[in-house]
């Protein structure tokens, strides 16, 4: 009996020395940081919260349409589907964003200046900096009207990361009564 009056005793010492000797943590005073960047506080933006933290400011953020939006000169060569060169053309391209009150997003765009007739080809675009045609005609392989009533388009604009020029590739297939065309080139953005 004695030695667990013994142990007990030891061992309350032990808890006791514990306890007196912990102290309660107290976080480390910080140093006063003042934020100045800006960054984009919209969720539908590409650059949704890049800069965070910061100080929250939305005439910062960026759009998938923004990517596009302007007009473009384009290189447009022309091919054959064995890849034999049929010709090249310099279009004038104008991305224009659709209405915001139906485009809440910010993603839909117009083309101008593909086709002779100002025939208006519907692009939507992503925060990747690529917009993709729009299939709007169905039981046809993707697509929509090109430059007559019988030709498909489809295909992809994508935004370069060159940091010499504003540029995108174009890459689009042209279905027609005649043949399959594919329009390859880049456009710099004027």
């Amino acid at each position: 009996m004695k030695k667990i009056q013994i142990i007990l005793l030891c061992l309350s010492g032990v808890i006791g020395m514990i306890f007196i000797a912990c102290k309660k943590y107290v976080d480390p005073t910080k140093p006063d940081i003042t934020l100045t960047n800006h960054y984009c506080n919209d969720p539908i933006a590409a650059n949704y919260n890049h800069g965070f933290p910061g100080i929250p400011d939305n005439s910062v953020c960026r759009y998938p349409t923004d990517f596009f939006k302007g007009n473009w000169q384009f290189v447009d060569s022309i091919f054959y589907p064995d890849m034999r060169f049929y010709r090249t053309q310099t279009l004038s391209l104008s991305f224009t964003p659709m209405d915001q009150a139906l485009d809440t997003f910010r993603t839909r765009l117009t083309v101008l200046g593909l086709c002779p007739n100002n025939t208006i080809l519907k692009v939507t675009a992503n925060k990747y900096a690529l917009a993709l045609t729009d299939t709007l005609l169905p039981n046809v392989n993707g697509g929509q009207l090109f430059c007559s009533v019988s030709d498909t388009v489809s295909g992809f604009f994508k935004r370069t990361n060159d940091t010499l020029r504003t540029s995108m590739n174009i890459n689009l297939t042209e279905l027609s009564a005649a043949d399959t065309f594919y329009h390859r080139g880049l456009a710099i953005k004027q």
